[in-house]
């Protein structure tokens, strides 16, 4: 899983209990991206306003699984 909306130190991925990756410490772009899918990533999640202004997200948000509020998923 890769939370591209999560600016803390895998928080998200605890309470969600999965594995994975987020945008602590150091951000994420498309190479970090490609990078976790070639190392197992299968899902993307995002909240809706990231989606809107990160374009780099956008080649990653196009198979929705789910929306619940602001949250999206999307496999990769």
């Amino acid at each position: 899983v890769i939370v591209s909306s999560d600016s803390s130190p895998n928080i998200s991925l605890y309470l969600m209990d999965q594995l994975g990756w987020t945008r602590y410490p150091y951000g994420i772009d498309a190479d970090k991206i490609e990078y976790y899918k070639a190392n197992g990533a299968k899902y993307l999640i995002t909240r809706t306003e990231d989606a809107i202004h990160r374009p780099y997200l956008e080649p990653y948000l196009k198979d929705t699984i789910i929306q619940y509020k602001n949250l999206l998923v999307f496999k990769l």
